[in-house]
């Protein structure tokens, strides 16, 4: 887990990440953003629906430490731990 101050910083920190995971070698590992409601992204490597995110969840997630509350929270997300 990649844990932000902000939402904010996840979301621009989320472009770094998805450039490094155009590795080849990298391309077993599965990222998800959580960083609110942010359906859509131009990054092909990182998951940004909650739905895609649950089942199987992704290898690292990065989200803001608000939202991690909250996925803490929701049984809906309990897949994630």
């Amino acid at each position: 887990m990649l844990l932000y101050p902000v939402n904010a910083l996840a979301t621009d920190q989320v472009v770094r990440i998805g450039e490094y995971l155009a590795d080849p070698h990298l391309a077993q590992v599965t990222t998800g953003l959580s960083a609110g409601d942010r359906p859509d992204t131009d990054l092909r490597r990182v998951l940004t629906r909650r739905e895609g995110m649950r089942v199987p969840p992704p290898d690292v997630l990065i989200t803001g430490y608000k939202v991690l509350d909250l996925l803490l929270q929701r049984d809906g997300d309990r897949p994630l731990w």
